[in-house]
């Protein structure tokens, strides 16, 4: 599953600042430092905060940004451990302002994203980079420390921490797989915020899942599936011709393939292709694709086109080394799709599907556990409240979406949208709808 670009990996500024107050961690809970009188601004609030790296960033606006950096555990079991240091990052408005938590998936490739929240709400957002990923890491990886359950926890600190600041109400929310994030944090620590937001977020049952073949055979209309599936069958006869073009593409842009080898590497950006255009493009670029008649140059340009992390940049070594964080958790405990390879299994010198050690980095174990996504499968259904799920009709990802409890969570689908499918995309009703339940929630006026 991709998400969006990472552009680049940040150092994290860390320095230990003046602290004003004192404060105690424990593995679960933040002791709220004394500052009450003494700390008269953001930044002083922020410094009193034991074991909370600050640094402001000026030049971004009005508002006040701040780097954060969090001391945590790598196990949250065993604090006395290994730790590490868990970048954020902090926009401020206003102390009684609601917060946004917003979970990035991945590392941060763009620290002062703001979520749709954030704007809506006129919010304060802290937006955290997930554990092993980007600068957030250990000097050694355990890997058997990457589950959902210690990235829960690291979410859990850092709204305690910052607990002791803001008052007003606590929203989290994420897209893709910060989506996913955000829904694992509320099955662990559910009276964390107030309500929860989760984009375009699948909840996988298998490693791969198979529940999102038959997607790919009612997407769009008739016409446009069956050029995509043209357009991969002629790739794949004409393999011979246009890998020269494609090894040349590589090169400009600095990829390998020796992890996979090129030939399977290939034939897994074919298998992904139909994935990626409807996660990224949309029914208008059904007339874009290229027919069979088209050159050689012609097809592998479309495929080479940048839809974020296309398919042939996505099984590339570089990226794979980029994503390990994310291979492991697929893996062993987060699941991933079945690619969509039906129309052209026969052409076919590889299994795509058939995961394999080059996708794991040194040190970890690619043994698929299923009993986490059952346990969340069943919260959800059994004992969620308060979250909102939105997801776009024509997103591969909307297939596997996470189950509902009656009345207390719901699930709204933008029509014809993809993977960027938001609140305002939905239809009039669905958004006042969402909109009225949030507002309730986190007893704010939204205007709608």
């Amino acid at each position: 599953m991709a998400n969006r670009p990472l552009l680049s990996l940040v150092l994290l500024y860390a320095a230990a600042l003046l602290a004003c107050g004192e404060g105690s961690w424990s593995p679960s809970r933040i002791a709220a430092p004394p500052c009450a009188g003494k700390c008269d601004s953001p930044f002083a609030a922020l410094t009193s905060i034991d074991g909370l790296a600050v640094k402001e960033v000026v030049g971004y606006g009005s508002r006040l940004r701040f780097e954060l950096g969090l001391d945590q555990p790598v196990d949250h079991e065993a604090p006395e451990g290994a730790r590490f240091s868990h970048r954020a990052t902090l926009l401020h408005r206003s102390a009684d302002a609601p917060v946004v938590v917003y979970l990035n998936g991945y590392s941060h490739s763009a620290p002062w994203s703001t979520a749709e929240l954030t704007g809506m709400l006129d919010a304060n957002q802290l937006y955290i980079e997930h554990r092993f990923f980007g600068s957030s890491r250990p000097t050694q990886i355990d890997w058997s420390q990457l589950t959902i359950s210690q990235a829960a926890a690291d979410v859990h600190r850092f709204i305690s921490a910052l607990k002791t600041i803001y008052s007003g109400p606590w929203v989290s929310t994420g897209v893709s797989k910060g989506g996913m994030a955000s829904a694992y944090h509320r099955r662990f620590y559910p009276d964390d915020v107030d309500a929860t937001v989760v984009y375009v977020a699948p909840l996988y049952l298998q490693a791969p899942d198979d529940r999102y073949l038959p997607f790919f055979e009612t997407v769009g209309t008739d016409d446009c599936r069956q050029r995509l599936a043209d357009l991969q069958r002629e790739l794949l006869r004409r393999r011979t011709q246009v890998l020269p073009l494609i090894a040349g593409w590589a090169h400009t842009r600095g990829y390998t393939y020796d992890r996979l080898g090129d030939g399977p590497a290939f034939e897994a950006a074919i298998a992904w292709l139909p994935w990626y255009f409807w996660q990224y493009r949309t029914r208008n670029d059904c007339q874009w694709i290229p027919g069979t008649e088209a050159s050689d140059v012609d097809l592998v340009a479309f495929l080479t086109n940048s839809w974020y992390e296309g398919p042939l940049s996505w099984v590339a070594d570089q990226t794979i080394e980029r994503y390990d964080a994310y291979h492991v958790q697929r893996l062993t405990q987060t699941g991933h799709p079945r690619l969509p390879d039906t129309d052209v299994r026969d052409l076919m010198q590889t299994d795509p599907s058939v995961e394999i050690d080059a996708y794991l980095p040194t040190g970890a174990q690619g043994s698929f556990d299923e009993t986490s996504m059952q346990d969340v499968e069943r919260w959800f259904r059994e004992d969620a409240r308060g979250l909102i799920f939105v997801y776009g009709e024509d997103d591969p990802y909307t297939v596997g979406p996470f189950p509902l409890h009656a009345e207390q969570t719901y699930r709204f689908v933008a029509p014809a949208a993809n993977h960027d499918a938001s609140i305002h995309l939905l239809g009039d009703e669905d958004r006042k709808q969402a909109l009225g339940l949030l507002g309730t929630w986190l007893g704010v006026p939204i205007d709608q």
